[in-house]
């Protein structure tokens, strides 16, 4: 179980320990009240950098992401490859920024899509 998880379930313990005590027409916990603790007790959690697949959503903002990245040819005019990436790339306007091959018939050889992403994992610092 999360830490965050746990200190939420402790805390809704103690709140029920709370209204327990409290006459009737008190033990009735305000839904923003409830919510304000779950946001509180879950900002204290470290955030964890999760793969999204593309299939479920796309990112909400512009910006760069770390991805899983697939990209193939089909033998035509490249060499036959299938290999599968991660790296950071840029989303714009509901699109991702695909790696671009200046060459038109490798370009039209060649099949890409972004498989999943995440948010950029905060950078290391000493």
């Amino acid at each position: 179980m999360s830490d965050a998880i746990e200190r939420i379930r402790r805390r809704i313990i103690e709140t029920s320990a709370e209204l327990i005590e409290a006459t009737v027409t008190d033990t009735i916990i305000p839904l923003d009240e409830a919510l304000a603790v779950i946001d509180e007790e879950s900002a204290k959690e470290p955030q964890e950098c999760k793969w999204v697949p593309c299939s479920k959503r796309l990112p909400e903002e512009n910006g760069h992401y770390l991805v899983t990245y697939h990209c193939k040819s089909y033998g035509n005019y490249l060499p036959l490859f299938d290999d599968v990436y991660v790296r950071k790339m840029r989303f714009q306007n509901n699109k991702w920024m695909l790696p671009f091959n200046l060459d038109k018939e490798a370009r039209e050889d060649e099949f890409q899509e972004v498989i999943a992403w995440m948010n950029l994992p905060p950078i290391y610092e000493n």
